[in-house]
């Protein structure tokens, strides 16, 4: 699997996750503290989040790491 396949995948996960939590995009970028743009970015399967990021939106939404990094 490519890296942009891994990107999408995981953005996908991300959205669908704070979607069924009944998040907002901005209301999950103020939680993590990043820029609604940098989310999109990371949604729409253009760039990872980083280490930091990514423990943030574990945390926030209370899953495991396994559910979004599973499929590597």
């Amino acid at each position: 699997m490519d890296d942009n396949t891994k990107k999408e995948i995981l953005g996908a996960l991300i959205k669908k996750e704070w979607e069924k939590k009944n998040f907002t995009q901005d209301k999950l970028c103020s939680f993590i503290e990043i820029d609604p743009r940098n989310l999109g970015r990371i949604e729409k399967g253009k760039s990872f989040p980083s280490f930091r990021t990514s423990c943030k939106i574990i945390e926030t939404l209370k899953v495991e790491p396994n559910y979004f990094f599973g499929f590597v």
